[in-house]
């Protein structure tokens, strides 16, 4: 026997249906099932029972001492360039006048 339970919608005290253990309203016919009896077809909840061990966390090591190295070795040097710059053009072009 579970404890009694009121309609939602009529305020008044559900009938107990022993036989299949839930809850019916006498005036809407409305029904409570406890939450251990529902079957859910839920799509979310399947799909991740479904996908449990992609979602196990994982262990991650202790951190260690920083590795030495590292960095790309085929670096390539760029050319400079052959623009003047904003300096030199003001120079000459104060030396034209």
């Amino acid at each position: 026997m579970r404890k009694p339970w009121f309609c939602q919608e009529c305020r008044i005290v559900m009938d107990y249906n022993e036989k299949f253990d839930y809850h019916k309203c006498p005036v809407c016919g409305y029904e409570a099932w406890p939450p251990d009896k529902v079957q859910t077809a839920d799509e979310i909840t399947s799909l991740m029972q479904d996908r449990a061990m992609a979602h196990k966390p994982r262990e991650v090591p202790p951190a260690g001492p920083p590795m030495f190295g590292g960095g790309s070795k085929n670096s390539v040097k760029k050319p400079k360039s052959k623009k003047l710059t904003l300096n030199q053009l003001n120079i000459k072009l104060h030396n034209e006048v």
